[in-house]
């Protein structure tokens, strides 16, 4: 079959019968596909606005009941471009197989991802390896990594299904690698409270290096604000970060230490920091609950003079607060 004299598709069947279904293809191009369809389908809110790739050597069959029992073939260079939701992928390469009575998805490639509802950024890979298994039941990804110029990390894990049909999110997410990098535009919109949110883009302007986890145990659309501490538990070490608490504050540079996400709030501690021209620790550092956020902040200066300390203090701009610091004058 040819669009254009080119070629779309050669020798491509499909069957059904009462026991499953089956599809087979020795190749498919999605680009001319997707150009040919679109006259007559791009009113459809799911029809692709933007779909390329190669499809070769196909052959899935599948029972009625969403058990595998053929998978294989290979799609190379793909890319997906949806209206609703609003997502662009790109140069993924697919390689299928069986895997028990499941679709093993194989990945490999460069692929690049804009997801604006979920991360501001772009996420461009150098690479990406692992492995997806679904069936009717879930779609779990085993050691899934990728790596981009600043970030090396790693997914495991599932997206299951409950009686109820609402999906229910498993994943351990592992970032050994995080080094030179602003944050602020790969921060997940949809975890983060929007005021939580706000203060992060404001506050928190470069990561110098750190490694961190993540633990996500919860159904599908349940709000942060209604976490609990097993719904949420990570863990992040942090090296040369910048760190602006409040606009007109002095900037935090250099910061180090640890911090721990539980549920709805933070604990951590700073071993080391500078803060005009101060060297500060804060052996501890806690909010309770990120949607009435008040910090518990300690802070030490081990060898800094009492004058430098009240004037760095007392120049925060909190009404009557350099009052507190005036003994130390």
């Amino acid at each position: 079959m040819t669009f254009n004299r080119r070629s779309v598709m050669q020798h491509v069947a499909w069957g059904r019968t009462e026991k499953g279904q089956a599809l087979a293809a020795d190749f498919v191009n999605l680009s001319l596909i997707n150009d040919a369809l679109s006259p007559w389908f791009s009113e459809l809110a799911q029809w692709p606005k933007y779909m390329v790739g190669e499809v070769q050597d196909l052959s899935v069959g599948v029972d009625l009941e969403g058990h595998f029992h053929e998978a294989r073939g290979q799609l190379t260079q793909f890319g997906l471009g949806l209206v609703d939701p609003n997502v662009l992928l790109s140069d993924l390469n697919i390689e299928l197989m069986l895997s028990g009575d499941r679709l093993g998805v194989v990945l490999s490639g460069a692929p690049a991802l804009q997801w604006p509802d979920v991360i501001q950024a772009e996420v461009s890979a150098n690479s990406i390896e692992g492995l997806l298994l679904l069936n009717a039941e879930a779609v779990e990804f085993d050691r899934v990594s990728f790596s981009t110029d600043q970030i090396t990390a790693k997914l495991d894990g599932g997206i299951y299904v409950q009686d109820s049909g609402r999906p229910f999110i498993d994943l351990l997410i592992q970032a050994p690698r995080i080094e030179s990098v602003d944050p602020r535009p790969f921060l997940p919109a949809k975890i983060i409270p929007p005021a939580s949110l706000r203060w992060l883009n404001d506050a928190l302007t470069f990561i110098g290096q750190a490694q961190g986890e993540a633990l996500l145990y919860f159904p599908a659309g349940l709000k942060t604000r209604d976490f609990q501490p097993g719904n949420l538990a990570a863990q992040v070490n942090f090296e040369d970060l910048s760190l602006t608490y409040l606009r007109n504050w002095p900037e935090a540079r250099e910061v180090a230490g640890t911090v721990d996400f539980l549920g709805q709030g933070l604990i951590g501690n700073v071993d080391r920091a500078r803060v005009a021209g101060l060297s500060l620790s804060a052996p501890k550092i806690a909010i309770d609950r990120f949607v009435e956020p008040v910090l518990d902040l300690e802070l030490s200066g081990l060898g800094v003079g009492a004058q430098d300390l009240s004037d760095a203090l007392g120049a925060l701009p909190l009404r009557n607060w350099n009052s507190i610091f005036a003994p130390l004058n």
